[in-house]
């Protein structure tokens, strides 16, 4: 099978997958645990407001990887995920306190994560081409071992551009960093 589309189900609260999926898609579905046997390539959890337990037999093969708006507390799995290129974790005020530096794939490109980021929580992310870390309370964030430098204090953004491209929203604290 490729996609599987079961966004939208209010009264599904677990889902156990023993098939192989190019892409799952449950979106805002309610759900509480999630077991995924199979493997499965692109995965659409966010609004499930009240998913607590993933459990993912086959990491190896996750390339994208949304659980925004989840209340995850534990994604130990991650560093077996040696072909996630994207991460998406906005919303997600529940993670432990272990360092996501410990578990985050080293080859990931796109990383979104908001509302729990600590500044020791960002590690070497050699490849990040992309980094969206709105509402955030925090007063610096370093980012070492890319191609570029990016730095960020306090309300006042400076950001050292991953590129020329670099955008930051002064304003409103938003910022998205990206190059080509």
């Amino acid at each position: 099978m490729q996609l599987l589309t079961i966004s939208q189900n209010k009264p599904l609260k677990n889902l156990h997958l023993s098939v192989n999926l190019t892409e799952l898609w449950a979106i805002n579905c309610d759900l509480e645990r999630v077991q995924l046997d199979g493997y499965v390539v692109n995965v659409q959890l966010e609004d499930n407001f009240h998913l607590a337990t993933l459990k993912v037999k086959q990491p190896q093969v996750l390339r994208q990887l949304h659980l925004a708006n989840t209340k995850l507390r534990n994604l130990d799995f991650l560093s077996n995920a040696t072909q996630l290129i994207e991460l998406d974790l906005t919303g997600m005020d529940k993670l432990s306190t272990t360092p996501l530096s410990s578990i985050f794939p080293k080859q990931l490109q796109r990383l979104s994560i908001s509302s729990s980021l600590s500044s020791t929580m960002l590690p070497h992310l050699k490849n990040l081409s992309y980094l969206n870390i709105l509402h955030n309370d925090m007063h610096e964030i370093y980012l070492r071992d890319n191609d570029y430098d990016l730095y960020v204090e306090d309300k006042a953004v400076v950001c050292e551009p991953l590129d020329e491209q670099a955008e930051a929203d002064y304003n409103d604290f938003q910022m998205h960093c990206s190059y080509i």
